[in-house]
């Protein structure tokens, strides 16, 4: 379209890639921004079910918890 439109097929071939190169960049990063933003919605979908997901517990909690009688002795 560039190309045609700018009748760039009648030009010297150097200005003629001065605009196209550019423009085909332009392309190729509306591309790769479209698919970064594709793969950033699909993480952030499984993060989102990630999170909703219960975890039961099954044991004791472990370790050094604080309870009331350790509360008092401090």
């Amino acid at each position: 379209i560039v190309y045609e439109f700018m009748h760039m097929r009648y030009e010297v071939k150097g200005l003629a890639m001065s605009v196209l190169l550019p423009t085909v960049l332009l392309v190729w990063a509306m591309i790769a921004f479209f698919q970064e933003g594709s793969s950033w919605g699909a993480r952030r979908a499984q993060i989102k079910e990630k999170n909703a997901e219960k975890v039961e517990m099954s044991a004791q909690p472990e370790g050094m918890l604080l309870d009331a009688q350790t509360k008092e002795l401090q």
